[in-house]
């Protein structure tokens, strides 16, 4: 945002733990695996198992049509009933982690820089969750201790990360959204809350089914076929 070239987002991912004994990174530990949910479209499922602890974080993502919003959908299998997940984000406003500032305000968390904001619908205002600064004790550092001892409403200005935790033993969703103001990053969301997360995701494919039915196949292509032209198609320059 706001163009296909500019980057806003270092890190977002999941961090499992069960209060007690061990700390679980999904973006750098246990086994990742994709699979492509339609062959005609940029639909597919990350899964990251821990075979040491027997659960698997699942995750998928569409982006909206027509705004600035992606939503991030997920959820445990396995022995979950002890597990507490936490969403972390590590923005990268304007291309650069410094200067940002970052807080909680009722179930959203804000990020800004300049006339760049980042606003994220967490899903509830009751869980546990902590802005802070990347590397200096935020929430991913806390975790390392299985818990959010200290927990801050804002950080910043500066390189910041927002840590919540997710409602225990349910399918989860995320949605950021940007915007050149807390106004209209907000204005996006809200959006998104009325049409349904489900809504975005269905839109998200079908837009993905068109583009593809209008390609020119040989016959008897292989099925990656479409999801190549897809994926060249997803980084032209917009």
């Amino acid at each position: 945002y706001p163009t296909v070239d500019s980057d806003n987002l270092r890190q977002f991912g999941f961090l499992v733990t069960d209060g007690s004994s061990f700390f679980f990174d999904a973006s750098q530990q246990g086994v990742a695996s994709s699979r492509v949910r339609d062959d005609r479209a940029l639909v597919y499922e990350l899964r990251v198992e821990d075979p040491v602890h027997h659960f698997t974080v699942i995750t998928e993502i569409a982006a909206a049509s027509d705004r600035p919003v992606v939503v991030v959908r997920t959820h445990l299998t396995g022995d979950t009933t002890r597990l507490h997940v936490y969403a972390y984000l590590v923005p990268h406003l304007a291309g650069s982690g410094a200067g940002q500032s970052a807080f909680f305000d009722g179930d959203r968390g804000y990020v800004s820089k300049g006339q760049t904001w980042l606003a994220v619908a967490t899903g509830t205002d009751r869980g546990k969750r902590t802005a802070g600064y990347q590397g200096h004790g935020d929430g991913y550092d806390q975790l390392h201790h299985q818990t959010l001892t200290n927990r801050y409403r804002q950080a910043g200005p500066g390189h910041v990360t927002l840590t919540w935790e997710l409602p225990q033993g349910q399918t989860s969703t995320s949605e950021l959204a940007f915007g050149a103001s807390r106004q209209a990053a907000d204005a996006a969301l809200d959006v998104v809350a009325h049409l349904g997360v489900q809504a975005v995701f269905d839109t998200y494919r079908e837009g993905w089914r068109k583009y593809a039915s209008e390609l020119s196949a040989p016959a008897g292509v292989a099925p990656l076929f479409y999801y190549s032209a897809e994926v060249i198609k997803m980084a032209e320059d917009k």
